[in-house]
């Protein structure tokens, strides 16, 4: 009987042992889920403040400076080129009134066209009144359509009379009266083979070397 009892009280003290282990691996199982799941939000927020530094190193760094040249700076580079290269190799070219002039005689030739000695160089210019402004191609009542009829004085066409009218011709050109052209302007003015004589030519010779 002693016996009996004995025997059950062990195996009531061995479930209670095995329920008691049961409970304590429970605990210890809870436990490390959690430290486990701790860790894991640790690394992910180390992740993602290492993200964050990344995206803050991105928006800092600013992007490297070009050096660039312009289409208008190319044009203008490629104008002057192409002005240079276009430029005859005898001639000079006036910037401010774009007039291409002929370059400087280097020999004297017998009867060329001249406005001076220089023209001729070694020679000499001969003819009447040679450089000088020529007003005896202006004939007043002599009908035109335009200046040129009126031997290119500017403003000595009437365009209302048809004829030329040399003399307001010259008070066009700043002369008061034909008088003050005959004075100051006509076989006096120096000139050459451009127009510097309001519109008429400029006398010249022919060289004798």
């Amino acid at each position: 009987m002693n016996s009996a009892k004995l025997y059950c009280w062990l195996v009531l003290a061995g479930l209670l042992l095995a329920v008691l282990a049961g409970d304590l691996a429970g605990n210890e199982w809870d436990e490390g889920s959690a430290s486990g799941q701790d860790e894991g939000d640790v690394r992910e927020g180390e992740q993602s403040s290492s993200n964050n530094s990344q995206m803050v190193l991105v928006v800092v760094q600013t992007p490297p400076k070009k050096i660039t040249f312009t289409q208008a700076e190319a044009h203008v580079s490629k104008w002057e080129v192409e002005r240079t290269n276009s430029t005859p190799v005898n001639s000079t070219e006036d910037i401010n009134s774009n007039v291409m002039t002929k370059g400087v005689a280097t020999k004297c030739v017998s009867g060329a066209n001249c406005f001076g000695d220089s023209d001729c160089v070694t020679g000499r210019c001969l003819g009447i009144a040679v450089g000088k402004c020529n007003c005896g191609v202006c004939f007043t009542f002599l009908p035109c359509r335009n200046d040129a009829a009126c031997g290119g004085l500017r403003g000595a066409c009437d365009n209302q009379t048809r004829y030329c009218d040399c003399d307001k011709g010259f008070r066009a050109n700043g002369f008061q009266t034909i008088f003050d052209a005959a004075r100051l302007l006509c076989n006096v003015k120096d000139c050459s083979d451009r127009d510097s004589c309001y519109g008429l030519p400029c006398n010249s010779g022919f060289c004798a070397c």
